[in-house]
């Protein structure tokens, strides 16, 4: 397979940083993925998506594939991943069969060779916030048996989610993402910055400044106070 792309580099770095406060989380959640890909039949990779301040974000994966596959949702905004998360319900999609939810989808997975994704919801609470999912190149690949051998290790990972810190309340899953009142202050100015020279709305420069820090991480106000220093005259006095 092709050298893993910039993007999924970054996504990977990314949980790195989120996850180091949980370290045996983690570890625990390859193991589940890799159970997964070693029991149900036909299922060529495996990986666990997890929703990260409203975002999704691949947070285990048993090899690369896995990864590329998720890129290709977050790409085209659809894919049986998303739908069990969003919806809440299993998915079990054969790719080829057309299914008109994910017609954006189809075409980059099938680049992958994938022929049929199963993806299972993590539940905590009245929540989802992740899911399962299992990948295979093999037609038809999934059955009601894959689902009934994939439950149980979902219910796992969700309780394992579920009792851990990480997961806790408000998921401020990044040191310095809850800033005092005067850090909120330069973060706002920061936004209104990249408003002005991006032509972005508050909510799409406010994205941009939590993805800086995530992946670098940074905290919120070392981002904003960067992007005001890289554009001092640009600051405006209220």
């Amino acid at each position: 397979m092709h050298e893993l792309p910039e993007e999924a580099v970054e996504r990977l770095a990314r949980v790195t940083k989120l996850l180091k406060t949980q370290r045996s989380l983690p570890a625990r959640l390859e193991t589940v993925v890799e159970i997964v890909r070693r029991t149900v039949p036909n299922c060529d990779s495996a990986g666990i998506m997890l929703m990260v301040e409203g975002r999704p974000t691949t947070a285990a994966v048993s090899d690369r594939l896995a990864v590329e596959i998720d890129l290709v949702q977050y790409r085209s905004g659809q894919g049986p991943c998303l739908a069990a998360i969003e919806d809440s319900h299993v998915v079990s999609i054969d790719v080829l069969d057309g299914d008109s939810r994910f017609t954006h989808f189809a075409p980059g997975a099938l680049d992958l060779d994938l022929e049929s994704v199963l993806s299972l919801p993590l539940p905590v609470g009245n929540s989802v916030v992740g899911a399962l999912n299992l990948y295979s190149r093999t037609p038809n690949g999934f059955d009601s048996r894959s689902e009934e051998v994939a439950l149980p290790l979902a219910a796992y990972a969700a309780e394992m989610i579920a009792t851990s810190p990480l997961y806790a309340y408000s998921l401020d899953m990044v040191e310095g993402l809850t800033e005092s009142r005067e850090s909120q202050a330069i973060v706002a100015q920061a936004a209104g910055i990249i408003m002005a020279i991006e032509a972005r709305t508050e909510n799409e420069a406010l994205d941009q400044l939590r993805e800086v820090a995530l992946v670098s991480g940074k905290s919120m106000r070392a981002v904003a106070d960067s992007v005001i220093a890289e554009h001092p005259m640009r600051i405006e006095n209220p």
